[in-house]
């Protein structure tokens, strides 16, 4: 598959300190996903970007890793949006309890 992210790791820029020094962003983001995750999940998801797959998108700098997700008849919502304000959170808590 010709996905940007194949034809510029044909360039050499493909190695992973190749990435790392022109993604230094998504770098430190991966690194913690690892930490969280595992690396053997991780990295599967790499490649399946680095293939052209949904599993794993970045685009940081001009490059690009994989296909970013079809979002159709879905919402996107920032993770501080996400965060309830502790009286929220202990209400919702108490009416499971």
């Amino acid at each position: 598959m010709n996905t940007p992210a194949t034809r510029k790791a044909a360039d050499g820029a493909g190695s992973q300190s190749g990435l790392r020094d022109v993604m230094p962003a998504t770098a430190v983001i991966v690194d913690d996903l690892r930490s969280a995750f595992g690396a053997d999940e991780i990295n599967a998801a790499i490649r399946d970007g680095m293939q052209g797959g949904e599993r794993f998108y970045a685009s940081e700098a001009g490059r690009v890793i994989g296909r970013p997700v079809s979002l159709d008849g879905r919402h996107v919502v920032c993770g501080e949006a996400m965060v309830l304000p502790l009286e929220l959170a202990l209400k919702d808590r108490n009416l499971r309890d």
